[in-house]
């Protein structure tokens, strides 16, 4: 008896979609690679220079898909696991301008610290291509693989200056709660696919809009704790409370970069979550938003009267 091989088959893959992606990650290799062959490693300028011409070229293919989109509509690839649209793209445009900025005031940083490695230049690619990813995501797990992407490279870079101590408490402190917000996070994915029998964002959302949920319970639990996940991410209250040490003891370029790119990613991520996937159940998350934002907004008004009267 002949044993019969199953035939695999391989998803349509738009590389259209994913070239931003593919340019940050492939780019990352690239200079880790040329500064690991190279005697003496690689040069700062040289680093900052590829660098910088890692993020023009992921923001011209960030600019040929939105005109893609524009011209030939929104779409879904890779087995409807990364979407194509209007709202990916500006998200992408968006990381690709803060990775050269932050590239160009980091070398300056470097410049002045006496750092010549390029550690600093791959992992701000690595982690604006986990940026982005949450941008297109459109199913949970890939959501959170570019959560993870992202949230790794900042644990890093947290600690990149080795002659400060402050620099490694305020990693030390990222990394632990950082690790506990995605274990979060992952539970609430769980959850979500245990109501609904999906992790994809499209199928969520059908199966929601058509079906009547007896007991719900199981439903709103995962929506709360990736709503926990989102909120730390983005630093709202009362989630907050890692930012003050974490921002303080970081490199103050990484910290500008963390500040922007980790809540331009995550705030794409969520709202894409929240409208494309519950927005059926408005009626429940939304109150749960408006709370964390009053919160933060008083938080906020606070310290700014506090500073004025000192």
């Amino acid at each position: 008896m002949i044993a019969t091989t199953a035939k695999v088959v391989l998803p349509h893959i738009d590389y259209l979609a994913i070239m931003p992606e593919l340019i940050l990650l492939g780019g990352a290799i690239l200079v880790l690679l040329v500064a690991s062959m190279t005697r003496g490693g690689m040069k700062r300028n040289a680093a900052t220079a590829t660098t910088v011409a890692i993020g023009l070229a992921s923001l011209i293919a960030s600019i040929v898909g939105w005109f893609h989109v524009s011209n030939h509509g929104a779409s879904v690839t890779i087995d409807s696991a990364i979407s194509l649209d209007a709202f990916a793209a500006f998200v992408s445009i968006i990381i690709s301008c803060t990775l050269i900025l932050a590239t160009l005031i980091g070398h300056a940083y470097l410049e002045r610290e006496g750092i010549s490695t390029t550690e600093y230049h791959v992992l701000v690619l690595a982690s604006a291509a986990g940026a982005i990813m949450m941008g297109q995501a459109n199913d949970l797990i890939v959501l959170f693989l570019g959560l993870e992407i992202l949230s790794i490279a900042l644990y890093v870079l947290a600690a990149f200056n080795p002659l400060r101590g402050e620099s490694g408490e305020a990693a030390l402190k990222y990394f632990i709660l950082g690790g506990f917000s995605s274990a979060v996070f992952v539970y609430g994915i769980a959850l979500v696919y245990g109501a609904t029998g999906s992790t994809n964002y499209s199928q969520i959302a059908d199966f929601l809009s058509l079906n009547q949920l007896v007991h719900s319970g199981l439903l709103y639990a995962g929506i709360g704790l990736l709503l926990v996940g989102f909120a730390f991410k983005v630093a709202a209250v009362p989630f907050h409370l890692w930012t003050p040490d974490v921002y303080q003891g970081s490199p103050t370029p990484v910290t500008g970069y963390m500040a922007a790119v980790a809540k331009a990613g995550a705030f794409a991520g969520m709202l894409r979550v929240l409208f494309s996937v519950f927005g059926t159940q408005s009626s429940t998350w939304q109150p749960i938003v408006y709370a964390l934002a009053v919160a933060s907004l008083v938080l906020e008004i606070g310290r700014a009267s506090c500073r004025e009267r000192v």
